[in-house]
């Protein structure tokens, strides 16, 4: 399966994401994470964060492929997040989306695979 993960830049609960991802993982056999490859550096704990990052880590840590797909913000400027959020969607083909509490452009990600791919809550998989 092809899971597409999309969440906010300063998302920072490791141990409920990766939990979320064993038991898919574990129930439906994770093939490729697509990821936006976004994320954040937290000054505190000296890491960086992020959904983006923080579930393109468990995949690569898992063997599992893991496609991260960076916005072109130089090139697109505000548009880029949504011209991302298309591309990743009609070119990875993922088989379902998994939308982790986020921002605008986690909203956005969650209306564009309205209707075209199943939205999955994580919260079913606590």
């Amino acid at each position: 399966m092809r899971l597409l993960v999309s969440g906010g830049r300063t998302y920072d609960d490791v141990e409920t994401l990766e939990k979320v991802l064993e038991r898919i993982d574990f129930a439906h056999c994770i093939d490729v994470l697509i990821e936006g490859g976004q994320k954040r550096w937290d000054k505190e704990q000296k890491r960086f964060i992020g959904l983006d990052h923080l579930a393109g880590s468990w995949a690569r840590r898992r063997g599992v492929p893991n496609w991260s797909i960076p916005a072109d913000w130089d090139r697109y400027g505000k548009a880029a997040g949504y011209r991302r959020n298309h591309q990743m969607l009609h070119e990875c083909s993922p088989d379902v989306l998994l939308p982790f509490p986020g921002g605008p452009g986690t909203a956005d990600m969650t209306t564009q695979c309205w209707g075209v791919i199943p939205i999955w809550n994580w919260r079913d998989f606590i």
